[in-house]
């Protein structure tokens, strides 16, 4: 019987098809596990609207006094618990520009659907000068705004976060929000 070296190809060849066989496969289910993933992730992040680079500041064109942004607060705070439903804009499911859209209807304010539209027709808020209801624009993706909340004060949002989750309270205290807000806006 010849020995065998190992590091040979001759080795290699003869001692473990069995195993490059089942590596083969193995890296094959990695990478299509990979590909679902990002797949999935995609369809989650895009599920609030379309995405834009810039917001354009149009002026407001309703004044309806200081507590409409509390009120729109409070309405949001009732839908807390509903669940994320993409493209929905009902308390039987929402995607998050369909909350704000749900919760700006319910105070007789017009908005946009889509956070894309959202993002670039609020009137701009300085951080600084933030106010219960109004908008909070986030960057998800790898470009542009994707998703939406609505802030209530003290650093925290309603938002329908994403598919398999309810409308819930976010807070700008945690890095993961805080590092991916990138403007504000208002309706009101």
């Amino acid at each position: 019987m010849a020995r065998q070296v190992f590091g040979t190809s001759n080795h290699r060849d003869r001692a473990k098809p069995g195993l490059l066989r089942r590596r083969n496969v193995t890296l094959k289910r990695c990478r299509m596990r990979t590909i679902i993933l990002i797949l999935l992730g995609a369809l989650t992040l895009t599920s609030c609207g379309q995405w834009t680079s810039r917001p354009e500041t149009l002026p407001n064109n309703t004044k309806m006094g200081a507590g409409t942004g509390a009120k729109l607060a409070t309405i949001a705070q009732r839908e807390l618990g509903i669940p994320y439903r993409y493209g929905g804009s009902s308390p039987s499911g929402f995607d998050c520009s369909g909350l704000v859209y749900y919760v700006h209807q319910q105070a007789g304010i017009a908005v946009p659907r889509t956070v894309a539209d959202q993002f670039q027709r609020a009137r701009s808020v300085r951080f600084s000068e933030l106010q219960p209801g109004d908008l909070l624009f986030f960057h998800l993706a790898s470009r542009g705004i994707s998703h939406v909340g609505i802030y209530t004060g003290g650093r925290r949002f309603i938002h329908a976060p994403q598919g398999g989750k309810d409308v819930s309270v976010g807070s700008l205290e945690t890095d993961y929000w805080r590092t991916r807000l990138m403007a504000a806006g208002r309706y009101y």
